[in-house]
């Protein structure tokens, strides 16, 4: 099933703390809250040790490093930021920098579920497997704004949020998938 999403259904967010109305910890017994009910499917990813990641949950292969990085922990070069446009061009003609065809870039849905609520500290998400989503960027989603053609859906690692208001002439990082 590598390359297509299954449909295994949604991702546990892997929030496992309660939070009261002002933002204290509470017990998570009787609260209905994610952290009690921990509902998904739990994530799980493979390192393929060829500059891709495949999530098991998904079906999705992903690029390890965010574009311009390689290296065993993505140490060697410098993250890039471009226009969404650049990023639709990168990815979908990227067949030298990563094995395989088929690369693109990655719909709201399929980026947002690299959010981990479960991490205890920014970026939100898996640094393990994904080890250069600098904590303060923004990333290109393919998918474009419903209410604005000039934006386009972007997730910030820093805030685990999706959103729609950067025009798509901004720069922001970027990680194909497939």
């Amino acid at each position: 099933m590598t390359g297509n999403a299954r449909s295994a259904g949604l991702l546990k967010t892997n929030q496992t703390i309660c939070y009261d109305t002002g933002g204290f910890v509470v017990t998570c017994s009787g609260t209905g809250q994610d952290g009690e009910l921990l509902k998904g499917t739990a994530r799980s990813y493979t390192d393929n040790n060829d500059g891709t990641i495949t999530d098991n949950s998904t079906g999705l292969v992903w690029q390890k490093c965010s574009a311009g990085l390689s290296g065993t922990n993505c140490e060697i070069g410098s993250a890039v930021t471009v226009t969404w446009a650049n990023a639709l061009t990168y990815c979908n003609a990227n067949t030298d920098a990563l094995p395989g065809s088929g690369w693109r870039l990655p719909n709201i849905y399929e980026l947002y579920s690299l959010v981990d609520f479960g991490v205890a500290s920014v970026p939100f998400t898996n640094v393990t497997y994904f080890p250069t989503f600098a904590s303060s960027s923004n990333y290109w989603s393919s998918t474009s704004r419903p209410a604005s053609s000039t934006s386009a859906m972007y997730v910030g690692f820093s805030s685990g949020n999706a959103s729609g208001g950067f025009n798509k002439i901004t720069s922001c990082y970027f990680r194909c998938v497939r």
